[in-house]
Parts: C-alpha cells; sequence; structure tokens
C-alpha cells in the first residue's frame, strides 16, 4: 500500500470455509460445512494476506494476530482497541498490554 501497515487479525476459532448443497437444496438446506481456522467470519488463510506487504513495501510493517478475537469483537477488544490508540498516539511499533518498555 507504500503507507505505514497494521495488520491485526482474529485466530484460533472454528470458521465456516466452505459450504455443500445437493441437488435442488440450494439456498435452503446445507448438506455439509467445512471449518477452518479464522475469526468465525474470514478464515485464517485470508486474514494473513496482508502479510505479503512486509517484503514488497519500504514503509514500516506490523502485523499482529490476536488469538480468540473474533471478527466482530474486533471493535470491542481491549487489546485491539488499545493497540489502535498507541497507534494513533504514534508509537512504533505499537506494544501490546503485556509487553514490557525495552528502551
Amino acid at each position: 500500500p507504500r503507507v505505514p501497515t497494521y495488520c491485526y487479525y482474529g485466530s484460533g476459532i472454528n470458521t465456516p470455509a466452505q459450504f455443500y448443497y445437493s441437488g435442488n437444496s440450494y439456498p435452503n438446506h446445507v448438506d455439509k460445512i467445512l471449518y477452518e481456522d479464522g475469526d468465525y467470519t474470514v478464515t485464517s488463510r485470508n486474514l494473513v494476506a496482508c502479510k505479503q506487504w512486509k517484503d514488497k513495501q519500504s514503509e514500516y510493517f506490523y502485523s499482529q494476530e490476536m488469538p480468540k478475537v473474533g471478527h466482530r469483537a474486533f471493535v470491542s477488544n481491549i487489546k485491539v482497541i488499545q493497540a489502535v490508540q498507541k497507534i494513533v498516539l504514534s508509537e512504533f511499533p505499537p506494544k501490546m498490554a503485556n509487553e514490557q518498555d525495552t528502551h
């Protein structure tokens, strides 16, 4: 993106990834659902796509997996809110609540 990039994503939650229908069952009946790791809305393999930018730009890049934080919970999760506050307050890189200052 050619701008400083922060990529936070949830993981560790069973997430629907594939839906199987038979005959005329679509869209009223799902015969089978396959699950993958993710944030309950998006699978991890898609959520981590932002990591591809790390080696494709010279601007600052930071990514952080947020275990057990669901897609909709991002707007209210205290660790996510703290991370965004640190970005807004220009603390580079942002430290999570449980990290110690090493300066």
